[in-house]
This record gives C-alpha cells, structure tokens and sequence, in this order.
C-alpha cells in the first residue's frame, strides 16, 4: 500500500505518511526498492532482510572487537548470522527481525559516541530510524544509553550532557516524522489493545 501510495501522484506526503498508522513504516519503507526493481510480491519484500541483516552482522562483530579482539569480533558475526532464530526469521518479513538487527548496531553507536563527537550524529539517526522500525526499539536500547552515561559522566558532565540532549534531539527528529501524525492513531490502538480489547470486539 505505501509503495502504490508513493507511486499515485495524488497522494500528499500528509496522506501518505499516515497509512501505516499502528507500526511504524521503514521495514516498508526499506522493501520499495525491491519492489520497484522486481516488481511487487512478499518474496521481493523479504529481500530488504539482507540490509539488517548485514547491520547485524556488521554491528556484531563491532561489538566483539570492541570488547575483546578482532578475532572474537569475527567468530560472534559467523556464529550469529547462524543462529536458527536469525536464519529462520531472515527469510520471514518479520518487523521483529529488523528491530534485532538495529539494536546491537544502536548498541555500538552509543559507546562510539560518548567517546568520539563524530559519531554522534548517526547515534542520534539510528535512535530515530530504530524508533521507526518499531516503538518498543527504546526499550532495548535505555538501559544501555543509562550505563553510557554514567560510565563517562564522572569524566566530563558537560560533554555527557551534551551528547546526550543531542542524541535524543536528533532521534526525536526523525522519529516525529511519523509519530506525530499518528499519533491520535497510537493513542486510540494503545487503549483497545491494553484495557478495551473485550469491548471492541463486542
């Protein structure tokens, strides 16, 4: 629907921003060229998989590297692109399965950036672009962006400070694009779904 959408000269960016209004829309977003090169079809969607999962196995080995060696960096990218949830889920057009990508690449990000200025900028996109895969993104990357903090605040509150208000800022930014259109939309499906689910459907 949001490619056809992207495609029909009638639709405004308003409109069109505001079809996908309970999930977030980058997983579609990530399908469309896919879609304009083979044509439209789930196992052409499935192929936007191979970006996240190349980001998960980028970010992977970044981890490994960062907390031992290169050598372990490498083992854990070859093990995880293995494991059977990975394998299985890589060919399901799962939105979960590009939210396990981005978390460890927002993961590597965040530790770059309390360490290095010119890696906040992408900390920042990534937060924003993770919150546009889906919006429990942030429940799995506070917990690190927290222990961030406070592992480098002792060193340089003002720098901690700065790089964290620019971080969010930056990630709110993009991730408005679509929260704030549909936001009534999420407010309304957050109620029928938690308390009210018995009585919409009679």
């Amino acid at each position: 629907v949001l490619y056809r959408g992207l495609l029909d000269p009638q639709f405004s960016f308003s409109r069109w921003i505001t079809l996908s209004s309970y999930y977030p829309p980058l997983l579609y977003i990530a399908s469309m060229p896919f879609y304009a090169l083979r044509g439209i079809s789930e196992d052409h969607a499935v192929l936007a998989n191979l970006l996240f999962l190349t980001i998960l196995i980028l970010a992977t080995y970044k981890l490994g590297r960062r907390l031992f060696d290169s050598r372990t960096g490498l083992l854990a990218s070859a093990i995880v692109s293995f494991y059977p949830i990975v394998f299985g889920l890589s060919r399901q057009y799962y939105i979960d399965f590009a939210l396990t990508c981005l978390t460890p690449a927002a993961l590597v990000c965040l530790d770059a950036a309390f360490r290095r200025n010119k890696h906040i900028l992408l900390c920042g996109t990534l937060l924003g672009v993770g919150m546009l895969v889906k919006w429990t993104f942030i429940l799995f990357v506070i917990g690190p962006f927290i222990l961030a903090i406070l592992g480098e605040v002792r060193n340089s509150p003002r720098r901690v400070l700065l790089t964290s208000v620019t971080i969010l800022a930056i990630g709110v930014l993009i991730a408005s694009v679509w929260y704030l259109p549909n936001a009534a939309n999420l407010v309304r499906s957050a109620g029928v779904t938690g308390f009210d689910l018995p009585a919409a459907k009679g």
